[in-house]
């Protein structure tokens, strides 16, 4: 009755029913059948507890979706971890579970080719799992990909027998645009033998000859959504890593990542390094949310003044470090940290709240790259505005000193 009645996604299967099952001969085990129940109400099937390759190749032959346990590892510190999935990827023996549909939220699935009964086929097999959306033309379906901003698609599946030059621009544009580029694109072929004749098929994820059963395509394409999956949540933890939990800022972890991929073409540039002042002070007498206020206050006003393109993070406590791109006037720069430093103090004015921002700044070369050695030059421009008057913004000079 709950299986039936409640709105899951996964089955998971507990270890000791694992274990109890596999310790009996298959015919007499009633596991199979759990999992096929599953299948037939759309979920997926999670089994815990597996500790021997037997018992993972039983369950993977039984048609269990994914399995977990000491088979593929113990428990371990979290830098061992972040190192295991660092080297391995999605090449994980675990592979995350795939987002089920389970009749509620369907995923769109673009099927474009020149064939009707082809098109038809597909929708009729896999439209039970995705709204299924036909296309007959190149154009069209980027046309619509580009209207809905690739919200909701899984997957689109691409013939091949296009002009070349349409689907190679369908797939550079694809693969440029930041909201696509995690789409998966399955190439169809007519046949094997085509594939010399086809080559743009090799620049798709995985591709598939229209001969074989259409069942094998409903495989390929679970096997790209499960990667796709995997990706924009290995990419979704990756920014959650970065970022800092109260500003949305990057944190300095993020900020070291940020600057290691930083271009030549990025340059020249300033790193700018703010302190809120006495923030201390403010803790101490209006308590730590008052302080916390401050920050997120901050933290917003650097995204109005600095633009998206530009480097934004959380430093420290109460330090915030920007990195301006594409700025080679040293007075554009000293204004823009000014301005920062003065619209801060006009605003908690505004709320009738009394404090300030000091900032320094350090200019980068297009010969340089921005580097905790010009993060300590604006640091040392920071404490000698702080010295000269509190809410000013001083450009690091040759011989300077904190």
């Amino acid at each position: 009755n709950m299986l039936s009645q409640m709105e899951l996604d996964i089955v998971k299967l507990d270890m000791k029913f694992i274990q109890n099952e596999m310790s009996k001969p298959e015919e007499q085990s009633i596991l199979k059948d759990i999992i096929n129940m599953a299948h037939r109400m759309h979920f997926s099937v999670v089994a815990e507890g597996v500790e021997t390759r037997d018992q993972m190749k039983r369950l993977q032959a039984m048609g269990c979706d994914y399995v977990q346990g000491y088979f593929f590892a113990r428990p371990m510190p979290v830098a061992e971890f972040e190192e295991l999935v660092k080297n391995q990827h999605f090449h994980s023996r675990a592979l995350p579970v795939r987002e089920m549909k389970n009749g509620r939220k369907m995923n769109k699935l673009m099927v474009v080719d020149e064939e009707a009964s082809y098109r038809k086929a597909v929708a009729e097999y896999l439209g039970k799992e995705y709204q299924v959306m036909e296309f007959c033309d190149v154009d069209s379906v980027m046309s619509y990909i580009r209207t809905c901003g690739g919200e909701g698609i899984s997957a689109v599946i691409m013939s091949m027998t296009f002009p070349e030059k349409e689907i190679a621009d369908f797939l550079r544009e694809m693969r440029q645009d930041p909201c696509f580029w995690q789409i998966p694109v399955l190439a169809t072929v007519p046949s094997g033998e085509m594939m010399e004749e086809l080559p743009m098929a090799l620049e798709t994820d995985d591709f598939i000859c229209k001969c074989h059963p259409i069942q094998d395509l409903n495989k390929r394409i679970e096997r790209l959504v499960d990667i796709a999956v995997f990706r924009k949540r290995e990419s979704d933890l990756q920014d959650a890593a970065c970022r800092d939990y109260l500003t949305g800022l990057l944190n300095r972890r993020g900020l070291h990542m940020a600057m290691d991929s930083l271009r030549k073409e990025d340059l020249p540039g300033a790193v700018c390094l703010f302190d809120l002042d006495d923030l201390k002070k403010v803790n101490d007498t209006c308590g730590h949310d008052k302080g916390d206020w401050l920050i997120q206050v901050f933290a917003d006003l650097l995204r109005r003044y600095t633009r998206s393109e530009d480097i934004q993070c959380r430093y420290g406590g109460d330090e915030f470090v920007v990195i301006l791109k594409h700025v080679r006037d040293e007075e554009i720069v000293i204004k823009k940290g000014q301005d920062i430093c003065r619209a801060f103090q006009d605003y908690l004015g505004k709320e009738h709240f009394s404090s300030s921002c000091s900032g320094g700044i350090a200019l980068c070369g297009v010969d340089e790259r921005p580097s905790p050695l010009l993060i300590e030059r604006a640091d040392q421009a920071l404490y000698c505005a702080k010295r000269e008057k509190k809410g000013s913004c001083r450009l690091w000079e040759e011989g300077m000193k904190e």
